[in-house]
C-alpha cells in the first residue's frame, strides 16, 4: 500500500528505546506506535475485503501488529481484531471478524437468502490455514422460514449456525453447514452462484422432534427442485401453512412466482389426531401456491392405500382422490376425528379459470361421539325435541351410515355443497349451502330426520317423502338446521318442521 491508497485520520504516538552507550548489544533498540485510526478508507482490497469508515486502533512494534476497529467490510458492518507476526515472531496469524447484518445489508449482499432468512444476525469469522473462513452465527434473533416444508424458526427462539465459507465475488461456497436449536438440526452444504441460490445439500433435516430425512435443493432454470427421503416427517406445520392461507384469503397465485418441484419418499410422515401415513411417495409440481400437478401415495395405519391427484393440461385441471380410509384420511389432515373407517371418493374437474366442480361420495362410515348430532336431536326450540317426537332417545354415541353424497363447487377461495344426503339405518340428512369462504366461514342449511320415518312414509309419499316427515300419528319427524360461522367451530341453529 502507497500513502495514496489510504484516506482518513491518524494520530500516532510513537515510543522509541535505545540505550545511550557506543556498543550498545543487537536488539537493544526497541520501538512501538499506537496509532488511533479514524474515518479510515483504504483504495486497494485487502484479502478480497473492501475497507471503509474504520475506526479503532493499530498497535505495532518489531514483533507484532494489532488492530482493533469498526468498519464496513464490502459495505458491511463489522468488528475487526487482526494479529500478523512481525520480523522471528513464529505465532499464528489471527484473523477474527464479527459481521452484523441487518436486512437491507444482507438482501443487498446475497438477495437469494431474502425468502429464507429476516431480521439481524451476528456472523463471527475466522480465517483458516487453507484460507477459507470458519464463521459462527448467531440467529436468535433472525426469523428462519422454508415455506416448501412448512417450517419457520420464530424470531427470539434460540439458535446457531457454524459453516466454512469461501467468497469469490457474488459467488458463494457454504460447507459444514450446522445450523441448530434446541428442536431442529440442518447440517450439509450450499452453494451460491452469482448472488443466487445453486444448491443446498442437507444429509440431516431435522426441522421437528423425531424427523429423520435428508433434503437436498437445486435451482433450475424456472425454479427449484426439492428432493426429500427418509424414515420419518411430520407434516403437521406444513397441513397448518395450507389451513392459514385459506383463511387469510390468499389467492391461488400467491406465494411467488418460480417453479417448484418436489419428490418425496418418506417412511413414515406424521399428521393429526395421533394419525401416521406410512410408504409415503409424492410428486409435486407448481408455482407458488397453483399446482400444475401432484401425485400422493400412501398406507393408512389400517393398511388402507390413499391415492390422490391434481393434474392440469390444455387449461383444463382434474383432482382425484380414493381411500378405503376415509376416517383416517380426514384425521392426519386435521379436518374431522369424529370419523372413522368408511370408503371416500372425490373428483373435481374445471375449465380454464372457472372454478372446479364435482362430487364426494363416501360409504359406509362411522360417526362416533360427534356433537352436533346429539345437540340436532335434542334441540327443542319449539319445546318438542326429535327426540320427543319419536318417542325414544336416538342413539347418536356412534352412528353408521350407508352413504355421504354431495356435489362441490371450489372456487377462488371458497367451496361450495349441493344437493347433499348422509343416510344410515337410524338417522339422515340433506344439506346445501357454503362450507367454507374466503374468510373460512361455514354458511350450511338442511334437514335431519330419523331414517325410519322417512322409510315409513316412502309407500305413500315416493317422491316428497324422501324430505317431508308426516306419518300417521302427523307429528314432528324432523327439524331442519343452519351450521353458521367458523369452519372448526360452527354455530348450530335449529327449527321443527
Amino acid at each position: 500500500l502507497g500513502p495514496d491508497d489510504i484516506k482518513g485520520n491518524v494520530k500516532s504516538h510513537v515510543l522509541v528505546t535505545f540505550p545511550v552507550t557506543r556498543h550498545a548489544p543487537p536488539g537493544s533498540l526497541k520501538w512501538s506506535a499506537d496509532m488511533q485510526l479514524s474515518d479510515i478508507s483504504i483504495a486497494r482490497k485487502i484479502d478480497g475485503q473492501t475497507v471503509e469508515n474504520a475506526d479503532g486502533s493499530l498497535f505495532v512494534t518489531q514483533s507484532e501488529a494489532r488492530i482493533e476497529a469498526e468498519a464496513k467490510l464490502n459495505g458491511v458492518p463489522a468488528e475487526i481484531e487482526l494479529f500478523e507476526p512481525l520480523g522471528d515472531n513464529a505465532a499464528q496469524r489471527e484473523q477474527k471478524v464479527t459481521l452484523k447484518l441487518d436486512d437491507k445489508t444482507r438482501n443487498g449482499l446475497f438477495p437469494a437468502l431474502a425468502p429464507l432468512l429476516s431480521g439481524p444476525i451476528s456472523v463471527n469469522i475466522e480465517k483458516a490455514p487453507d484460507g477459507s473462513r470458519l464463521a459462527v452465527a448467531d440467529l436468535s434473533k433472525a426469523e428462519i422460514r422454508l415455506a416448501q416444508l412448512g417450517w419457520t424458526k420464530g424470531a427470539g427462539v434460540k439458535a446457531s449456525a457454524r459453516f466454512a465459507i469461501q467468497q469469490d465475488g457474488d459467488d458463494v461456497k457454504i460447507s459444514d453447514l450446522d445450523v441448530a436449536g434446541d428442536t431442529f438440526r440442518l447440517r450439509g452444504n450450499v452453494s451460491v452462484v452469482d448472488g443466487d441460490l445453486k444448491t443446498a445439500e442437507f444429509g440431516t433435516a431435522r426441522l421437528n422432534r423425531g424427523d429423520n430425512v435428508a433434503v437436498k435443493v437445486t435451482r433450475t432454470q424456472y425454479g427449484y427442485r426439492v428432493d426429500v427421503k427418509g424414515d420419518a416427517f411430520d407434516a403437521r406445520p406444513l397441513l397448518s401453512q395450507i389451513t392459514d392461507r385459506k383463511q387469510r384469503g390468499e389467492s391461488a397465485g400467491a406465494g411467488g412466482k418460480q417453479r417448484i418441484l418436489v419428490n418425496a419418499d418418506i417412511g413414515s410422515v406424521t399428521g393429526f389426531y395421533s394419525e401416521d401415513l406410512s410408504n409415503v411417495s409424492l410428486s409435486y409440481e407448481g408455482v407458488g401456491t397453483a399446482v400444475s400437478g401432484l401425485a400422493f401415495n400412501a398406507s393408512t395405519k389400517t393398511g388402507r392405500q390413499i391415492l390422490a391427484a391434481d393434474s392440469s393440461e390444455s387449461g383444463s385441471r382434474s383432482i382425484s382422490l380414493q381411500s378405503k380410509d376415509a376416517g383416517g384420511v380426514l384425521r392426519f389432515f386435521g379436518d374431522c376425528d369424529k370419523m372413522q373407517g368408511g370408503d371416500i371418493s372425490d373428483t373435481l374437474d374445471s375449465k380454464g379459470d372457472g372454478p372446479l366442480r364435482g362430487q364426494i361420495d363416501a360409504r359406509n362410515f362411522t360417526l362416533v361421539n360427534e356433537p352436533r348430532l346429539a345437540s340436532l336431536v335434542s334441540s327443542s326450540p319449539n319445546g318438542t325435541s326429535l327426540n320427543d317426537a319419536v318417542k325414544k332417545n336416538i342413539d347418536v354415541s356412534s352412528v353408521t351410515f350407508e352413504r355421504g353424497f354431495s356435489q362441490i363447487e371450489k372456487g377462488d377461495n371458497y367451496i361450495s355443497l349441493a344437493n347433499g344426503v348422509i343416510r344410515g339405518s337410524t338417522i339422515g340428512t340433506t344439506f346445501q349451502g357454503v362450507l367454507s369462504d374466503p374468510k373460512g366461514n361455514m354458511a350450511l342449511t338442511g334437514t335431519f330426520m330419523p331414517a325410519y320415518g322417512i322409510n315409513r312414509i316412502f309407500g305413500d309419499l315416493p317422491v316428497l317423502g324422501l324430505f317431508l316427515g308426516n306419518g300417521r300419528d302427523r307429528g314432528l319427524i324432523g327439524i331442519t338446521y343452519k351450521l353458521v360461522g367458523p369452519l372448526k367451530q360452527p354455530q348450530i341453529i335449529v327449527n321443527p318442521i
